[in-house]
């Protein structure tokens, strides 16, 4: 099992309020030196936003290509017993007033 999400930001925050106070350093330093991690940490996250996005949307253009080919593949496959293809998409039933061959 991983770690849940809970446990480990609170000894990441335990971890970091340790390394802190044992620094030394005044709160002036320790301030720009949290800044300058923020701003590196926000870089990441859009790196990382930027990098789901595109696969999900690389995801997205190869699921409904997939899907169309599939639709494809269908309806030449569906043949009646007449030797007509038979496209089921556009059936619209008894009360329609199609008739199926």
């Amino acid at each position: 099992m991983q770690k849940p999400i809970t446990v480990a930001k609170k000894e990441f925050s335990e971890a970091v309020v340790e390394v802190v106070n044992s620094s030394g350093l005044p709160f002036f330093v320790i301030r720009q030196v949290l800044e300058e991690l923020l701003k590196a940490v926000c870089q990441g996250e859009e790196a990382q936003e930027e990098k789901d996005r595109a696969e999900y949307e690389k995801y997205l253009q190869e699921t409904a290509a997939q899907a169309a080919a599939d639709h494809t593949e269908v309806k030449e496959t569906e043949v009646t017993a007449h030797g007509a293809q038979n496209d089921k998409s556009n059936d619209t039933g008894a009360e329609g007033g199609r008739t199926e061959f």
